[in-house]
């Protein structure tokens, strides 16, 4: 499996985007003042699409995987860590803790508070999806042609599926247009051999112009703005690929942005929670709620990261003893 820093450095700016966001609007409220005379651009709304379609590149990469140890790397880089932030988050404020939120199941019903539940459901959705039809043993050609024939399912049913902002879409999770971020991510690591070849300069080309297109459809049709969204936000993704050195701090940030994304609303909260009686500008409560996340975050991030490459490691090296096969842990991008 290849590594492509570029691309994980784009997970780091993914979460910063996010902060940013969850940052002005939490402070803004704490505040008492509208945070849209300040947020112009729906910054997190962008950072998240961009995790999805990191993530289905990334797990187009493992796509010749053996099914068992794909599994296991999924869970184990998803779950422990969540778990953590939700004892984390569960200091802040009670949470509803059910099967369905342990197991990031698809659900009807309210997220927990402070956590980023509804994506981390799409997140395992795609994973579970993927190891099914990964375990076929498909060519790229035909898995190519079944993710898309996925997306224009998709479209066809898109007057059943969920329509709002923020998804909980319950069983409706196969036709949700969120999806569709993950199907053209999934659909670039197929086809990377041809696509790499385009210059980048094209790749941010293409990028205007389904962004352009994306804000013209959509008083049309939500889920044709979200598919222009996946090629717009893949094709910076691919740009991104073809960098090979990218500035240390933004590799930090990539390793760490899944902690970061789930621990920082609680940081957020806490902080706000603390300092509501002392009447500060939102301008400053944002400075303080961003810093405090982020560095929060990239600690908390940094640790969860060291912890899975420890455990996927003992794991494999169990697996390689009884089996005396050989397996590596990889050095693909953590997603």
């Amino acid at each position: 499996m290849q590594f492509y820093p570029g691309i994980q450095a784009l997970r780091g700016i993914a979460a910063i985007c996010v902060l940013v966001q969850h940052s002005i609007v939490m402070s803004s409220i704490a505040a008492v003042s509208d945070y849209k005379s300040i947020l112009k651009f729906d910054f997190g709304y962008i950072g998240v699409l961009m995790f999805f379609c990191i993530s289905g590149f990334v797990i187009g990469t493992n796509r010749k995987m053996s099914t068992t140890e794909f599994i296991t790397r999924r869970f184990l880089r998803i779950y422990p860590s969540y778990w953590m932030a939700c004892a984390v988050a569960a200091t802040i404020a009670p949470l509803s803790f059910d099967i369905w939120t342990a197991l990031l199941l698809p659900t009807d019903k309210l997220t927990p508070f402070n956590l980023p539940y509804w994506t981390l459901i799409y997140e395992i959705f795609f994973y579970a999806l993927a190891a099914c039809v990964f375990a076929i043993r498909m060519s790229d050609k035909a898995l190519t042609i079944s993710v898309i024939g996925w997306l224009l399912l998709i479209h066809l049913a898109s007057g059943y599926a969920i329509t709002s902002d923020v998804a909980q879409p319950g069983w409706l999770i196969p036709i949700s247009r969120y999806n569709q971020f993950f199907a053209v991510g999934l659909l670039c690591a197929i086809n990377f051999d041809r696509l790499e070849k385009i210059e980048p300069a094209c790749y941010m080309i293409i990028a205007l112009i389904a962004f352009a297109a994306s804000q013209i459809v959509l008083a049309v049709s939500l889920v044709s703005q979200a598919l222009l969204y996946a090629v717009f936000l893949s094709s910076v993704m691919m740009a991104s690929a073809r960098l090979v050195k990218v500035p240390q701090i933004a590799m930090i940030l990539g390793d760490a942005s899944y902690g970061i994304y789930l621990t920082h609303f609680s940081v957020i909260v806490a902080l706000l929670a603390a300092l509501k009686t002392f009447g500060l500008s939102t301008a400053l409560l944002t400075a303080m709620s961003f810093a405090a996340s982020l560095i929060a975050g990239t600690l908390f991030g940094v640790a969860e990261v060291a912890f899975y490459k420890t455990l996927i490691s003992a794991v494999l090296r169990r697996w390689k003893r009884n089996s005396g096969a050989s397996t590596t842990a990889g050095s693909a991008p953590i997603a």
